[in-house]
């Protein structure tokens, strides 16, 4: 729905992101099996306040450098 939603308005998604309550901010095998391929994934780890970016591509997960402000 949100995909068709985006496209009505002329957008592309381009990733998504979400929280690990417990685990790094770091992709895990279920996150890159869920994600489209060449997207990008910022997971923020909740317990720790580390923030990770990441795009997803070929079934594996690559470190992306940022500046969070």
């Amino acid at each position: 729905m949100i995909g068709r939603a985006s496209e009505r308005l002329g957008l592309k998604i381009v990733g998504t992101f979400h929280s690990h309550i417990f685990w790094f901010a770091r992709p895990g095998d279920a996150d890159i099996r869920g994600a489209d391929e060449d997207s990008l994934m910022l997971i923020i780890d909740s317990m720790d306040k580390d923030i990770g970016l990441w795009r997803i591509k070929n079934n594996r997960a690559y470190p992306l450098t940022f500046e969070s402000i």
